[in-house]
Parts: structure tokens; sequence; C-alpha cells
């Protein structure tokens, strides 16, 4: 019988075999990788932000 004309009453059956969406973080060149980026995205926006807010305190208003 082919899996797609199963009977859509009977019990479903437990997937294990299919891998999820962190699956890919096994991988640990790719993981040291992601994290990297993730750090320095951060960082840089923690910049960014800290600079808004010293023009802010140094002229008194916020910038457009």
């Amino acid at each position: 019988m082919s899996e797609d004309l199963r009977d859509p009453a009977a019990p479903a059956e437990a997937v294990l075999d299919e891998p999820g969406a962190f699956e890919v973080f096994r991988n640990r060149p790719f993981l040291l990788l992601w994290l990297s980026q993730m750090f320095t995205q951060v960082g840089g926006n923690m910049v960014l932000f800290g600079m808004t807010i010293m023009e802010n305190i140094r002229y008194g208003r916020l910038g457009a």
C-alpha cells in the first residue's frame, strides 16, 4: 500500500529518523561559525546602540 493512500484514521507512526531544525548544529565547524556570527552581530548592535546613547547625551537629541 502506498504511503500516500494510508487510512487517515489509522494511528500516526512516530517518525524518529527525520532530522530536526537543530541537526545542523551537530556539525562543529558550522556551530562555531554560526556562534561567531551571532556574537559579531550582537556586539555590533551593542556598539551602535551605545553610540546612539552617547549622541543623545552629547547633543541632547536623537538623530533621525
